[in-house]
């Protein structure tokens, strides 16, 4: 299971980060790839998706691809950095 954070606020010409977790199952052998898929105009992945904001930068860290175990818990971090001259406004993205 893949929880992605509710929400990371910022303004333009800043960054700020967000915690993901990984929880692995019994049976939880297996590489992941942690990636965003796209902007969407709303908050499910039903939505329509749009182009991320010019100035605007997504990156997940450690690596976005790993190697899970049974039963572990993994913290990656997802950070978001903007220009200055990205728009203002509220952006839902939507992750896999």
């Amino acid at each position: 299971m893949i929880f992605w954070p509710d929400h990371i606020t910022l303004k333009a010409g800043t960054e700020n980060t967000g915690n993901i977790v990984a929880e692995s199952r019994e049976k939880g052998y297996g590489m992941v790839h942690l990636s965003i898929v796209s902007r969407v105009s709303g908050d499910t992945s039903l939505a329509a998706t749009l182009p991320i904001p010019d100035g605007m930068e997504l990156s997940i860290t450690p690596p976005a691809d790993f190697m899970t175990y049974p039963k572990e818990t993994y913290y990656p971090t997802i950070t978001v950095s903007t220009a200055a001259a990205t728009p203002a406004g509220r952006v839902c993205l939507f992750g896999s």
